[in-house]
């Protein structure tokens, strides 16, 4: 055996120990990464240093309300992308935070407005919403 195919297997056989550990800590190999849209809107994720770069978009059909959100959210036990975003205060609870889960191809994104779920946002306008689920987009 060479020392180079000694020094790939290494490499490969350490990779694998490094994400069958992520796995066992509860966490999923990033598998985020890449552009979902449904019938209200688009989500694109783009994997950074130390975590995730969000970018949604989403209006309704009849143009009544507009949304746009970009934030940066790491990984948390379970495997989603957890966001604490910026609002600006008042209307920002400690509590706001936006949650994306992938199962799949489906990535499915909830919001949490503050402890009684009424708190205000302001990345969209009134009534909108980007909760939702998010179809990945094919590569081209």
């Amino acid at each position: 055996m060479t020392a180079r195919r000694f020094l790939h297997g290494s490499i490969a056989g350490l990779m694998a120990l490094v994400w069958s550990g992520v796995a066992i800590a509860g966490k999923k190999p990033p598998g985020f990464p890449g552009s979902y849209a449904n019938e209200l809107g688009t989500v694109t994720i783009k994997q950074t240093a130390d975590g995730f770069d969000i970018d949604i978009s989403a209006a309704a059909p009849s143009g009544k309300w507009v949304c746009d959100f970009s934030e940066s959210g790491k990984l948390n036990n379970d495997g989603d992308i957890v966001i604490h975003y910026k609002a600006d205060p008042p209307l920002q609870d400690e509590n706001d935070e936006v949650t994306l889960s992938l199962k799949k191809n489906m990535l499915s994104v909830t919001e949490f407005r503050g402890k009684d779920g009424s708190g205000m946002i302001d990345f969209c306008g009134y009534n909108g919403r980007i909760e939702g689920n998010y179809r990945r987009k094919a590569r081209r």
